[in-house]
């Protein structure tokens, strides 16, 4: 009992090191980007604007907030990057800018500014996608064409204007590798949220099944050019790429057992 207490007061009293990482933040690899300026409406008379604090920043940079040619905070913001509008007017809608603020001076330069549109929704912003036509099983003539869902998203700069774009995976019929059939070809599209455009759309070709084991992808400045993020898709000798129409339509796609000569494709960012 004497030894376990000594025990128990040796190691209260010690100061054990604190771990540390061995990150050497000045050579991590980062993508260069804005200020990520979003808003929606978020009640009846109400909108929220938020940005993004970016590594290099200063610690103590403030913003101010604009709505048009009105800035709404009474003093710089420091220590959050939100903010409410609670004198939204929905009928007109708004356009939301963000400007850095440091030891009282202003910057003039206004990052990116996103626009709320009059009578939008609320709680959520919308984006116009265009899924791709139905796609018809050969071996189910009696079943309707399966109609593409929206699936997996990612983000990254695709343009290399240092704002976020969005990728999405379109899926209509995929199959696990326990399972025998057609599956539908998979696309990928990628969409600016701010100027609501599709700018590419790619389909890796016939011989690449759709499901949850073969169509995945990555997003992210692969061949570090630090101008843009690139896709990194599976692919065979059929993959096409297209900016705004689509590829021609894919033809069969049928393998029981996964292919040999499947190859990543990397794909330019704004391709």
């Amino acid at each position: 009992m004497l030894a376990a207490a000594i025990a128990f007061l040796v190691a209260a009293n010690t100061v054990f090191p604190q771990p540390a990482t061995a990150y050497d933040f000045s050579k991590l690899k980062r993508e260069k980007l804005g200020r990520g300026v979003v808003a929606f409406r978020s009640g009846e008379r109400e909108a929220v604007v938020s940005w993004r604090y970016r590594m290099e920043d200063p610690a103590d940079l403030a913003f101010n907030v604009y709505r048009g040619s009105t800035r709404l905070n009474e003093s710089p913001l420091a220590g959050a990057t939100f903010f409410k509008d609670e004198s939204f007017d929905p009928a007109k809608g708004a356009v939301y800018s963000v400007k850095p603020v440091l030891r009282g001076r202003e910057s003039k330069n206004t990052a990116r500014a996103w626009r709320v549109p009059a009578n939008a929704p609320v709680g959520y912003i919308p984006l116009k996608v265009e899924p791709p036509p139905a796609w018809k099983n050969p071996d189910e003539p009696e079943h309707d064409p399966y109609p593409y869902r929206a699936n997996d998203c990612s983000v990254g700069d695709l343009n290399g204007d240092g704002e976020m774009e969005l990728v999405i995976k379109w899926d209509a019929l995929g199959r696990d590798n326990a399972h025998f059939g057609r599956t539908a070809p998979v696309f990928y599209d990628g969409y600016d949220m701010s100027t609501q455009k599709r700018l590419w759309r790619i389909t890796p070709g016939k011989n690449v099944r759709s499901g949850p084991h073969y169509d995945e992808f990555v997003v992210f400045d692969l061949d570090v050019s630090e101008r843009s993020c690139d896709t990194r898709v599976f692919c065979r000798d059929d993959t096409r790429v297209g900016r705004g129409a689509s590829p021609r339509r894919p033809q069969r796609a049928r393998r029981r057992r996964a292919p040999t000569n499947v190859a990543f494709r990397l794909v330019a960012g704004a391709t």
